[in-house]
């Protein structure tokens, strides 16, 4: 995914803006695996950018659209952790 390699790069900015083009063209397509996958991506960029209240709502997004396929269920759950504890919010990020 793009988003994610430039977000690697240091290249934050650039990396939001084609991850949420990447997420409004999953929206568009129908795909929940895809819109899952998108929204996931773009709450581990939020999160690397500490922008952790967007995060958790991308976060929270991917993990409804992820429904019962496992592997992004769990990616899902993750991403949240990660969100809520940049926010200071430990105890809500365990299970």
């Amino acid at each position: 995914n793009l988003g994610v390699a430039l977000a690697g790069r240091g290249e934050i900015q650039e990396a939001l803006v084609e991850e949420r083009q990447a997420a409004a063209e999953a929206l568009a397509q129908g795909d929940r695996r895809v819109q899952a996958a998108a929204q996931l991506y773009l709450a581990q960029i939020l999160t690397a950018a500490g922008v952790f209240a967007e995060a958790e709502a991308a976060a929270r997004s991917g993990l409804v659209r992820a429904g019962p396929i496992w592997p992004l269920s769990a990616y899902a759950h993750g991403a949240l952790a990660r969100a809520l504890l940049g926010q200071g919010r430990a105890d809500e990020a365990l299970p």
